[in-house]
């Protein structure tokens, strides 16, 4: 309902519009129209897959933001932006393919060959790879990343980078992670930032 103040202004609502005073002059607009929202199980399954791919960006991000910085800054897109992009599909009603998820990507990188990782009962972690001895004419500033996800104790941790020469990285996990599902990333990255695809290094553990 609208009223009029001293000078003759209305101030309120009749009907569909909304009358207002601003720096002295009478204005009007129109009410904004009620979003429909319906419950309807198209958007709960819209919500529940948007919920889990933000919680996925937020765990993985330790990884991904040395994996995806540069195709990041090449689209001028944050991080997470990326992230969801490249990972929609891997967020299903029936759960999370960690197989097919990606913490890295880029195609000028060459990936190295990782061998089967070993896991202590301590937690300390062993990932071999192939060494790569960079030849005449071929860059030499090449390191490799692993990166390890526990979705159960809601942690990721990325290793120290290592020479591609090294043939082993070697990191130190939390040992309440030990006997539980633990999936590993591994990637490459040059100077300037450029990495590879990430590849996921299957860990077997009797758990």
């Amino acid at each position: 309902m609208a009223r009029t103040d001293l000078r003759g202004h209305k101030i309120g609502a009749v009907g569909d519009l909304i009358y207002y005073v601003r720096d002295g002059k009478q204005c009007v607009r129109r009410k904004p129209k009620k979003q429909k929202n319906p419950n309807t199980k198209e958007q709960r399954e819209s919500r529940s897959h948007f919920a889990t791919m933000a919680r996925l960006s937020s765990l993985l991000l330790p990884a991904t933001k040395e994996g995806l910085h540069k195709v990041a800054r090449r689209k001028k897109k944050p991080v997470y932006n990326v992230f969801m992009t490249l990972n929609g599909k891997a967020v299903t009603a029936k759960g999370i393919d960690y197989g097919s998820l990606v913490v890295s990507r880029g195609w000028e990188v060459q990936n190295v060959k990782f061998g089967e990782p070993k896991l202590t009962t301590r937690g300390r972690l062993d990932v071999t790879f192939e060494p790569r001895v960079a030849k005449a004419g071929e860059p030499d500033y090449e390191v490799v990343y692993v990166a390890a996800v526990c979705p159960e104790k809601n942690g990721c941790r990325l290793s120290e980078p290592q020479p591609c020469e090294s043939g082993l990285v070697r990191m130190q996990l939390p040992a309440s992670w030990v006997k539980k599902k633990i999936h590993l990333y591994g990637f490459v990255r040059r100077k300037g930032l450029w990495t590879s695809n990430s590849i996921y290094i299957p860990l077997e553990q009797n758990l």
